[in-house]
């Protein structure tokens, strides 16, 4: 290559662009560096289409709302980062601390729109743009797989941000406009689009945010710099205080101060250029289009020419002092003192190229400097850290003729909260707009009311309604949200769907929590069909069979995990947690899914899910997305072999018939499912949890709980006195008696009152009026259910756990004398009501009967134990969490299904031991002879004797609930202690066993009357029977039967024995003598 380093033959081949071109340059560029389609680089709608509108949409008339909005990204972005690094004594890079990220952030915002993923695709640009000068200087970029992988991922960020703008009806910015409207106009593909996108991403950032670093770097080593930038600050407020007496400089005022102001920061933005002159290296390169002679010298076709810009930013001749920062040098001090030095008072400055190729994002790029330094030395002051002073970074000069120059090393900032004087007294003395709601006082900026509202929630927004009224502003964590507390505001918003709506709001939901292609969300099959047919799964009409499964898998789980405690001490959280939740996956999934593998993973995600709701960066909650991943990774597994054998549950059937008519892969189907298994599972079973936990801290209610369940389970048993519960009629159970707990009903609705705290968030669509207060398009608007449950206007004693509190479903609530409907609001409102409130309170139900059923629960009263805390920083997304846990003790009051609990004397009978039973010399041949445990009860299992299900023989179906008759509520402890200490007479279970057969001939069942008598001895069973005595021929032995139908009840051959209860006969057979 030829390089040029004159700055008159420089401009003399930017004059010549007939000679000199520059298209084919490109063109090779976008190909072999930014992997864009051969067939667009080289085409017509490229060049003569796309090209001119990208540059009238960056001429200096046009990015006046994209600086606007790039100054308002910046401020909050930058108050993200101070409020991140505050904290660190020792200060934090400068770099990839503070200047990288917000610079980054809010230049994407600003361009491509509030939803473009821009912390998402930050670490991948960086990795496709630390090796981009040795892309661009002909390495091949296969050769770095970590630099193509980071490229792909950005053009794959791109492609979901296109795709989800085109589906959604969120505004365009001016920029993304043009770039979807051109796509259109030529047909090209999302990812043509995407990829044309990406590399205005790195034209904008690769370049922009270093020389704002660099900036910074060069104001921080020249300490009188930032004062002369801060008295030029000064003095432009001044001028904007005087100008606009109604609107005080604040971070919202900002934007417009900044555009009112354009020649206000002549020495800022002298240090601009001078760091642009300073820091950039660029290369302008051109083809040799036809054989011409240049400076003397002859240049043939295909030859390639390099203009080097920095030799004469460098140049002595040129600038005076070129190696040095000279911060005044383009003002018009500057100027005169280069006229003097007879130098050109308008040098040659050429950071941004020239010609054809000159860049056409400059005008931006300047304002975007302006505005990202003018904001950080206005609201924060930022000193070099003690340990970091005389060590400034120096530039990469291997990175040459690509833009700006990286730093061989940061220096570590401290960043000091430091506003000026006139915000604080604006913020504490302004007045309130009448029509705008009332603003929670708070004195962090970006920060707001975070952490006063996380100390105490319910304190907070009591306080706040009481002092502002029903509807309020809160600043927190950059975010200003109004809140509405008022029961009857609430059914306002809720009836009002079109103009408070959710679609919006649900859809950055699916996609920022649950990792749901955007493409998918906005796709119209969401609306049309996918979300009605979820609404019917989860109709009441159809939800009996999940809730039959799920109380059979509940009994069996529950069953299960007391019979490992039985008279132990554990947590509560074991004995409650993992049934409830194996048991609501496979209700709604199968009994194939495998639950258990996906819980660990499930919690990890679920403890997060709170700060990823409230938005946190998605790098802070990487571990917690992974683990939603794996979750959603098991789920396609599952998907995949559900398809293979073609049986599949309610739920499964209706998403993947949804998702197979809208083209979905299974990755995005075992999304949506994984979604719908955190909203089946996140808040029931805790809800769960908390009743248990509410009942043990009061034992009186707990005792009427247990009556009640006691009085149903007897009420079975009078109805069913031969089926004693069990997984297989639990369901029966339920369905027959659904209407016999009252009060577990209404403690339920109590506990979910308690414990819940939601937030309903809508859009504002069109400019509307609520209370009195004005609303603007895209305000959003969050309902605070739980003010309502803790309003002790609404509800009498709203702290206290009241049983009974919902027993009277005739009750009227009111407030201020006006009745209150929506008094209690645990699932929400609206169009956004949760469409599984049906069967998450059957589910709370049966779990809670089901337990009640099988076991008695007790605390564990250890003197160090503790009751769980509410996890009150989890507010806004259902059940409040528990912080901690109890331990509990738990004994078995429902017999094992298949073997006892105690000790017994069981043995399936035959000729050899007939004699050990009283009363088997009246059976005959081939029966089983049963013993059961009378009512008096069993011995005591001794010290060091094996536990019977270690040598028993195998299960016969014994087994059932307690042969009782209801007591009042008075009685019932005395009667449970009895009860624990005795094994009950029971009936044989037909539950686990097929339908009886009818008896064999003259069969007899011969019931152990005593079975802890001693047993009857070899030698007490020899009586001296002769042959005639147990033959029943003629004659002689053998005779009129064979031996093989002596030994088969008169058959030849062996007959199966019957099965169930058959093979006990019956009772009319037992007593017909």
């Amino acid at each position: 290559m030829t390089y040029v380093t004159s700055s008159e033959l420089i401009q003399a081949i930017y004059r010549d662009p007939q000679t000199f071109h520059f298209t084919e340059i490109r063109q090779e560029m976008q190909v072999r560096v930014f992997q864009m389609p051969h067939e667009v680089s080289y085409s017509e709608e490229l060049s003569q289409s796309f090209f001119p509108a990208h540059h009238r949409a960056l001429v200096p008339g046009k990015i006046r709302s994209l600086l606007a909005a790039y100054a308002r990204f910046a401020y909050s972005e930058l108050s993200a980062r101070v409020h991140t690094i505050e904290s660190l004594p020792k200060g934090t890079p400068l770099a990839a601390g503070i200047v990288s990220p917000a610079a980054y952030n809010a230049a994407a915002k600003a361009l491509y729109g509030a939803t473009y993923h821009a912390r998402e695709t930050m670490g991948s640009f960086m990795q496709f743009d630390g090796v981009f000068h040795m892309v661009a200087g002909g390495l091949p970029l296969w050769l770095m797989p970590s630099a193509r992988k980071g490229w792909e991922d950005v053009i794959e960020h791109s492609v979901e941000h296109v795709r989800f703008l085109r589906k959604s009806k969120l505004p365009l910015t001016d920029f993304m406009e043009m770039f979807i409207g051109e796509g259109d106009k030529h047909d090209w593909s999302d990812r043509v689009v995407a990829n044309i996108l990406a590399i205005s991403l790195w034209a904008v950032q690769a370049n922009t945010t270093w020389a704002i670093y660099w900036c910074i770097v060069f104001l921080l080593q020249h300490p009188e710099v930032p004062q002369a930038v801060l008295s030029e600050l000064e003095l432009a407020r001044s001028r904007w205080i005087s100008s606009h007496p109604e609107s005080p400089l604040t971070p919202e005022t900002f934007p417009e101060f900044l555009q009112d102001s354009p020649d206000a920061f002549p020495i800022l933005t002298s240090c601009i250029h001078e760091t642009l002159r300073l820091r950039s290296s660029s290369f302008s390169i051109r083809r040799v289009g036809t054989p011409t002679e240049f400076a003397g010298y002859h240049f043939d076709v295909d030859d390639q020419v390099v203009c080097n810009t920095r030799a004469v930013h460098m140049d002595e001749r040129v600038y005076e002092r070129a190696q040095e920062f000279v911060f005044d040098r383009f003002t018009d001090a500057g100027k005169k003192r280069a006229m003097l030095s007879g130098r050109s008072a308008s040098p040659p400055f050429l950071p941004f190229g020239g010609g054809v190729s000159m860049c056409e994002g400059r005008h931006f790029a300047m304002g975007a400097m302006r505005a990202f330094i003018t904001t950080l030395f206005t609201f924060y002051t930022v000193e070099v850290a003690p340990s970091s002073i005389g060590q400034f970074p120096e530039p990469q000069m291997e990175r040459i003729g690509v833009g700006l120059t990286y730093a061989s090393q940061n220096p570590l900032i401290s960043t000091v909260l430091a506003l000026p004087v006139v915000y604080f007294t604006y913020s504490l003395l302004k007045p309130c707009d009448p029509r705008s709601p009332p603003q929670v006082s708070y004195w962090i900026p970006w920060l707001g009311s975070a952490l006063t509202m996380s100390r105490d929630p319910d304190e907070f927004f009591k306080g706040a309604t009481e002092k502002l009224g029903p509807v309020f502003k809160v600043k927190a964590m950059g975010r200003n949200t109004t809140y509405v507390t008022s029961p009857s505001l609430i059914a306002a918003v809720y009836r009002d769907s079109k103009t408070f709506e959710f679609q919006t709001i649900r859809a950055k939901f699916s996609i920022n929590a649950f990792s749901i292609p955007p493409h998918v969300v906005t796709m119209p099959q969401m609306t049309e069909d996918y979300y009605p047919a979820h609404h019917r799964v989860n109709a009441p009409k159809n939800i009996g069979s999940i809730l039959t499964r799920y109380a059979t898998y509940t009994f069996r789980h529950l069953r299960a995990k007391s019979l490992n405690f039985d008279g132990a001490s554990g947590s509560l959280n074991s004995l409650m947690i993992m049934p409830a939740y194996v048991s609501a996956a496979h209700a709604f999934f199968s009994e194939r899914f495998p639950a258990e593998k996906t819980y660990a993973d499930f919690a990890k995600f679920n403890d997060a899910f709170h700060v990823i709701a409230a938005g946190l960066p998605k790098f802070m909650t990487a571990e917690p997305r992974k683990a939603w991943e794996r979750v959603a990774d098991v789920i396609e597994v599952y998907v995949k072999d559900e398809r293979e054998k073609g049986e599949m549950t309610e739920l499964v059937e209706a998403t993947l018939n949804v998702g197979d008519s809208a083209g979905w892969d299974d990755h995005t189907m075992a999304a949506m499912l994984a979604s719908d298994l955190w909203a089946m599972q996140a808040n029931a079973i805790f809800a769960a949890y908390w009743f248990v936990v509410l009942l043990l801290q009061h034992p009186e209610d707990l005792q009427r709980i247990n009556a009640e369940v006691l009085a149903a389970n007897a009420k079975w048993k009078t109805t069913h006195p031969n089926t004693p519960l069990s997984e297989t009629n639990f369901p029966q159970f339920m369905t027959e008696l659904a209407d016999q707990f009252p009060l577990i009903t209404s403690g339920i609705m109590e506990t979910l009152r308690l414990r819940t705290s939601n937030f309903s968030i809508r859009r504002v669509t069109t400019p509307t009026e609520l209370d009195g207060f004005k609303f603007d398009v895209d305000d959003e608007l969050i309902c605070n259910l739980r003010v309502v449950h803790m309003d002790e206007e609404v509800h009498e004693r709203p702290y206290d756990f009241v049983l009974d509190r919902y027993v009277d479903s005739g009750k009227k609530y009111s407030k201020n004398g006006v009745p209150v409907s929506n008094h209690s609001m645990p699932f929400g409102g609206g169009v956004s009501i949760c469409e599984g409130r049906h069967f998450a309170q059957a589910e709370i139900k049966t779990f809670i009967v089901a337990l009640l059923s099988i076991a008695t629960v007790e605390v564990d009263e250890d003197p160090t134990a503790t009751w769980p805390d509410l996890a009150m920083d989890r507010i806004g997304v259902g059940i409040i969490s528990p912080k901690g846990d109890v331990n509990v003790i738990v004994n078995i009051i429902i017999f094992r299904h298949f073997i006892s609990m105690l000790r017994h004397n069981e043995y399936v009978g035959s000729d050899a031991n007939s004699g050990r039973i009283p009363g088997a010399e009246k059976a005959t041949t081939g029966h089983h002879y049963i013993s059961v445990f009378p009512k008096e009860g069993a011995p005591t299992q001794g010290k060091g004797e094996r536990k019977p299900e270690e040598h028993m023989p195998p299960p016969t179906g014994r087994g059932g609930i307690a042969d009782v008759s209801p007591d009042t509520s008075n009685q019932f402890t005395e009667r449970l202690s009895t009860f624990r200490n005795s094994e009950p007479h029971v009936q044989d279970s037909q539950s686990q066993q097929p339908q009886p057969l009818s008896p064999a001939p003259d069969s007899r069942t011969v019931v152990d009357t005593d079975p802890f008598a001693e047993p009857t001895s070899a030698a007490d069973t020899m009586t001296g029977a002769t042959s005639k005595d147990v033959h029943g021929g003629i004659g002689k032995p053998g005779s009129g039967m064979t031996s093989a139908e002596r030994h088969h009840e008169g058959s030849s051959h062996r007959k199966r024995n019957l099965q169930g209860l058959g093979q006990y006969g019956n009772a009319d057979e037992l007593f017909e003598e």
